[in-house]
């Protein structure tokens, strides 16, 4: 297959570190893989090994035609035999291209969008979700990441001519817990003490993540006398928000914020337990970093069988009982074989690029037949 991959950046975040890795593996299967991106941030260009091309339309306002006549001429370039939008904005951009080149007939690329939220923020986002619903019904195949999500945006009208869940898959040996001597250098280094337990978060500091939540957590536990501290892996427009937020609860020296790492596992392996508080997701790619931790927590219920816990409400006993240094050797080791038993059939990478790559062929050669003359 020849594909090509269309992402709103390549920012810091969950969908497009997906997307990359997904790149990465079906390039490693032979497939020709070109990756285009939309705004200029390129923050994690580098972990892109293997595509056939990398371009960035440099587009400076939401619609720009500029960006928009660059994505046309390189699909006209490259014939994809499939195109991949990566969530809605990059899909709108994809559709306008795909019209602007006027492919038709046996020719015409599939067009399959990616979608990683569940719920979108503010009265402007749902507004454009009303435009954005017709792209998706345009679209070949959908792509969710988990099957509450599915339900959530069938119910409200957004779908494709084909609607697929996949799982975000998870790296197994990537995500293999290392040994206690650097877990124990790394809480050295951002001032854990071992008495403390330390309550992580790995997300790039954007409101719709919700770090503020897990401040106001930490602030509770706290006055309950548990020696709870939260480390905060990432970096991001909400720091100054959440430094203040921590200042007014009087908890600054009890959130710690790593800024951005390059390799987030030793910091992960420092905690004791991942918090997950966005208000936005539909599956987190925090799978494989609960391997490294000995549990995890979310403010709701999930879909994704990871073991879930409500925070503050029932935080303080839970985290009573767990926050004995003697017991979490045993909890990390116990995560790591739970984990490897879920992920080994439906939510491993290699199960989750081999789900993505089945679906594409297929789509291509039903469109194939769709437009033969």
């Amino acid at each position: 297959m020849r594909l090509l991959f269309i992402t709103g950046s390549l920012v810091h975040g969950g969908a497009e570190r997906h997307t990359i890795t997904l790149a990465n593996r079906l390039a490693e299967r032979g497939h020709e893989c070109h990756l285009a991106y939309i705004k200029d941030d390129s923050s994690q260009l580098g972990r892109l090994r293997g595509a056939a091309s990398v371009r960035c339309l440099h587009a400076r306002r939401y619609l720009d035609l500029g960006a928009l006549k660059q994505l046309a001429a390189l699909m006209a370039r490259v014939q994809p035999t499939s195109v991949v939008a990566v969530n809605q904005y990059p899909l709108l951009y994809a559709t306008l291209a795909r019209r602007w080149v006027g492919r038709t007939g046996p020719n015409l690329a599939p067009l399959t969008v990616t979608f990683h939220s569940t719920f979108v923020q503010g009265a402007k986002e749902q507004l454009k979700m009303l435009y954005y619903r017709p792209l998706f019904w345009n679209a070949d195949c959908l792509a969710f990441v988990c099957e509450a999500q599915r339900r959530h945006w069938l119910a409200r009208m957004v779908s494709a001519r084909r609607n697929e869940v996949i799982y975000n898959g998870v790296d197994l040996e990537y995500w293999r817990p290392g040994g206690s001597e650097e877990r124990t250098t790394i809480r050295r280094v951002v001032g854990l003490a071992d008495t403390d337990y330390a309550i992580g978060m790995c997300a790039v500091l954007r409101p719709e993540k919700n770090h503020l939540q897990l401040v106001d957590a930490i602030a509770a536990l706290r006055r309950r006398g548990i020696a709870a501290r939260a480390l905060l892996i990432g970096d991001g427009p909400q720091r100054g928000a959440i430094e203040a937020r921590a200042r007014a609860a009087g908890v600054s020296a009890d959130v710690v914020i790593t800024g951005f790492q390059q390799d987030v596992r030793p910091f992960v392996a420092a905690c004791d337990v991942l918090a997950i508080t966005s208000v936005t997701e539909a599956l987190s790619l925090a799978g494989g970093a609960r391997a490294f931790s000995s549990r995890s927590a979310t403010t709701r219920c999930s879909s994704t069988g990871w073991p879930c816990w409500p925070i503050p409400t029932r935080a303080g006993a839970w985290v009573r009982g767990r926050a004995r240094p003697s017991k979490r050797a045993s909890r990390s080791a116990r995560c790591w074989t739970a984990t490897k038993a879920c992920c080994w059939k439906s939510k491993s990478q290699g199960a989750n690029v081999k789900t993505y790559a089945d679906p594409l062929e297929r789509i291509n050669r039903v469109t194939k037949k769709r437009h033969r003359p």
